[in-house]
């Protein structure tokens, strides 16, 4: 990739334009994605924006500007012109993977992030924005502060209130029972519980949640199932172990929601957003929470103090335990 190739690549992810819209399109229909894969999206949708650019500079050059030319039957002795042009496409297809290569070694998680930055000023003004958080159901292991984590990007729609009103599907007795579990998962929504002590889980046994829904709102256990499955599929709960929790979707959809109505939620101390696993520092009320890879990033760039974050925490970095 040439410097003037290198160069139009950079404007084409600073500039508003075909690519973002190409990531919009692609949020609107999968809802969320992991950053590896929505790298690899941008990288090849920048490439596909190169090569296309190119392609109509070729044939601009060549004096054909038809580019609905139908593909004439070819006999079995090929002229020379037939042979050139073979070889020309060939060569062209060759350039064109390398170009793809080179592409997405270039652009990493932090032009992609730029990249996001861009199309949320557009998308702002609609009460629209993309945000990232950690996944945890990643394998990546941290061994440096500039190791790239996995996170989950997701499109938020910011003028929702109320929970999963931005989803028109489900029925108002659905809504009560999705209700219904989030008080389960966060505890007592009243706002009077003391915030001192920490909830020890923030997910639901997959048991209990399919015997409270049969008991609390008549549905037999085949359709308390049927229901969570649909929000497993919907991608608003997931079934982690054998216990449901939210997905990284719902509590970004949902973070001022939840902060308001759970004064107990718990927040990453590196990241800031809304946690349901990860691990706790094991002194007695001491409020301090991480994603696992939160937790590693943190400990490699603080690996000079050890001391817990925490306000007057007597604890350790390397005390801490797991959460569910």
């Amino acid at each position: 990739m040439d410097e003037s190739e290198e160069a139009r690549v950079l404007a084409i992810t600073k500039d508003y334009g075909e690519l973002h819209q190409a990531i919009l399109q692609l949020l609107l229909q999968v809802k969320s994605i992991d950053s590896h894969k929505l790298t690899r999206f941008v990288g090849d949708a920048v490439a596909d924006i190169v090569i296309d650019e190119k392609t109509i500079k070729r044939r601009q050059e060549s004096g054909n500007d038809d580019r609905n030319v139908a593909e004439t039957e070819r006999n079995e002795n090929k002229t020379d012109d037939d042979v050139e042009e073979q070889n020309e496409q060939r060569q062209n297809s060759r350039e064109n993977r390398q170009l793809r290569i080179q592409v997405r070694k270039r652009l990493d998680d932090i032009e992609v992030l730029n990249t996001m930055g861009v199309l949320n000023r557009r998308l702002t003004p609609l009460n629209l924005c993309i945000e990232r958080m950690i996944d945890e159901n990643s394998t990546d292991d941290v061994e440096s502060s500039t190791d790239e984590a996995a996170y989950i990007y997701t499109l938020i729609n910011r003028k929702s209130t109320k929970v999963l009103q931005i989803s028109t599907s489900f029925s108002e007795k659905e809504m009560k029972v999705i209700s219904f579990l989030l008080d389960l998962t966060f505890g007592d929504s009243t706002g009077d519980e003391d915030t001192s002590s920490r909830r020890e889980h923030y997910s639901i046994a997959r048991y209990d949640t399919l015997n409270n829904i049969r008991s609390g709102f008549g549905y037999s256990m085949v359709e308390a199932e049927q229901l969570m499955t649909r929000l497993v599929l919907d991608g608003w709960f997931e079934l982690f172990d054998t216990s449901y929790s939210l997905t990284p979707r719902s509590l970004l959809e949902l973070k001022d929601y939840l902060k308001e109505r759970y004064p107990s939620v718990s927040t990453c101390l590196a990241c800031g957003q809304i946690l349901v696993r990860g691990l706790e520092c094991k002194v007695a009320d001491c409020p301090v929470r991480f994603h696992s890879k939160c937790y590693q990033f943190y400990k490699v760039a603080h690996q000079n103090d050890v001391s817990c974050p925490g306000k007057d925490c007597t604890g350790s970095l390397e005390d801490v335990v797991d959460f569910s």
